[in-house]
């Protein structure tokens, strides 16, 4: 199905295997998943507890959206001096602290918080977004060989999270109840931690510089074999 299911790439593809990019569409999933899960369950918390409009919510994404842009150029300039990986861990690790925070602020958002509190907290979460150091490093894993086709179907991984994140808003603010979305944040948020453990060797930037000089070097004696032949 191509773009349309791109998991049965994460898991056939040996290319993805053999660089460790397949942990990085699974880091990815949850940045897009909790970004809009956030974007998306924002207004109904603010509607429901303080009786928001549009107008309302538009200075409160307002003031998320400047504080946001500093941040990003904050990261950008600390990406020169620290790992992905690094960056990766502490934003992942932030968002889940923060998450913890509302939860436990609002009874899994099940009770009103003050105003100044929730947009602190949220203002949080959406700047806890772990996509710039993501991409980066699964840039780095990737290599120049076929890179637009891996991060097209790096794309398409995250378009299916924001569909999802959507569907599952919806259904917790409606049926299920918001305990749901929360939990399932936290989750994702807390399965992040060990997956970056273990594959925390494999994104050291030396690392992945020496496995593209194997992988190299194993393709050109592939080749070379081939010809022989």
């Amino acid at each position: 199905l191509g773009g349309l299911l791109p998991w049965p790439r994460v898991f056939l593809d040996p290319w993805l295997h053999a660089t460790g990019a397949w942990a990085i569409f699974v880091v990815n999933f949850r940045s897009n998943f909790s970004g809009y899960a956030y974007t998306y369950c924002l207004p109904l918390i603010t509607a429901r507890d303080y009786g928001f409009g549009q107008l309302s919510n538009s200075y409160v994404f307002g003031v998320i959206a400047g504080v946001r842009i500093g941040v990003t150029l904050l990261v950008s300039r600390l990406a020169k001096r620290y790992s992905d990986r690094g960056l990766m861990l502490a934003l992942v690790s932030c968002s889940l602290g923060l998450t913890l925070a509302y939860c436990a602020c609002s009874r899994l958002s099940t009770a009103r918080v003050p105003l100044a509190l929730l947009v602190a907290l949220f203002v949080g979460l959406f700047c806890s977004d772990s996509g710039p150091p993501t991409q980066g490093l699964y840039s780095k894993l990737i290599g120049r060989g076929h890179a637009g086709l891996y991060f097209a179907v790096l794309q398409s991984n995250g378009a299916i999270a924001r569909a999802l994140a959507g569907q599952l808003v919806g259904l917790a603010y409606g049926r299920l109840g918001p305990a749901a979305l929360w939990g399932t944040m936290i989750a994702l948020a807390a399965g992040m931690l060990p997956l970056l453990a273990g594959m925390w060797p494999r994104f050291e930037l030396a690392h992945v510089r020496a496995m593209h000089e194997r992988l190299a070097a194993a393709r050109c004696a592939g080749a070379a074999a081939a010809s022989v032949n």
